[in-house]
């Protein structure tokens, strides 16, 4: 895995940036355990995204311009981004029958959603698996 090296200037600079001393003084007080998972939910998340995306997202804080559509160049520092969205992947398990054969299939699939397609999502923040009970008449 590839590792940037910050130099003491850049710290310094990033630094500077209220929303950026902010985490760095809350991460400071935190265990290494806690700080490498959260590094690597962070790395794996950006591994999923476009190169472009990774790209914008990785470039966060740092000077940048902008070249609009009068071929004019705005500079400035990088502060916000906005993405629309035209797909969600889920990564899901499910189960079903195959009654001709007499089997039941389980799976992990990728599948694909158009944003078109979407109304709305939602983030499962708790689950619970229990046994089903057969009714007998």
């Amino acid at each position: 895995m590839p590792q940037e090296i910050i130099s003491e200037e850049e710290k310094k600079w990033l630094l500077s940036i209220p929303d950026v001393r902010g985490y760095y003084e809350y991460l400071r007080e935190q265990d290494k355990e806690f700080l490498a998972l959260q590094l690597a939910k962070l790395m794996a998340a950006l591994d999923r995204v476009d190169d472009e995306t990774k790209y914008l997202i990785t470039s966060m804080f740092r000077p940048f311009r902008v070249i609009q559509r009068n071929y004019t160049g705005r500079a400035g520092l990088l502060w916000k981004l906005r993405f629309d969205i035209d797909a969600i992947y889920i990564l899901e398990e499910a189960e079903y029958e195959e009654y001709s054969k007499g089997l039941l299939i389980r799976e992990k699939r990728v599948a694909k959603f158009d944003t078109s397609y979407i109304m709305g999502y939602e983030e499962i923040l708790e689950k619970e698996e229990h046994k089903k009970e057969e009714k007998t008449y």
